[in-house]
């Protein structure tokens, strides 16, 4: 079954996704620059999908592990989203329709879970105001695991100091 996989990160970068299986021998890997002006068509720029159709290969397990690893030109981390579905998509990554989705949110870069559960979502991208109100100040990746079909997403999400 194929793949696709979605990256958008909102500033010039390098972005490096890696499939891997549960031993951790790596299976594919492909590293893309994303530069804050277009000078060639192939380059990625901020705030547009990077993505991957990828078809599993004959020997590849019928499970593998993702990992989108993002370098960033700033020294701040800005939100950036990882999705996969076997959907097609077109052009852009959809969240599914409105339905329960499983969520799960660890903080970075310590990986600690604060958040397992299940909840309501919206079409679409989900509020990330809602989850930041939610949140101690840091940096937390929300994990998002669709019912109604196998999409999944991942958003870097930093929740800000609250305002007394």
């Amino acid at each position: 079954m194929p793949l696709r996989f979605f990256c958008k990160i909102p500033t010039a970068g390098y972005v490096e996704l890696e499939i891997a299986d549960a031993g951790g021998r790596v299976l594919y890997l492909d590293g893309i620059v994303v530069k804050a002006v277009r000078d060639v068509a192939a380059l990625a720029t901020p705030d547009e999908w990077i993505i991957w159709n990828l078809r599993r290969a004959s020997d590849w397990p019928s499970e593998v592990r993702a990992r989108l690893t993002v370098s960033y030109t700033a020294s701040e981390p800005a939100p950036a989203v990882f999705a996969v579905t076997s959907e097609n998509t077109g052009s852009s990554f959809k969240w599914p329709a409105a339905g329960q989705a499983a969520v799960s949110v660890v903080s970075t870069p310590g990986g600690q879970s604060v958040f397992q559960g299940r909840e309501q979502m919206p079409g679409g991208m989900p509020s990330l105001e809602r989850w930041a109100a939610r949140l101690d100040p840091g940096l937390y990746v929300l994990r998002l695991h669709c019912d109604r079909d196998p999409s999944e997403m991942a958003i870097l999400l930093r929740a800000p100091a609250k305002v007394p």
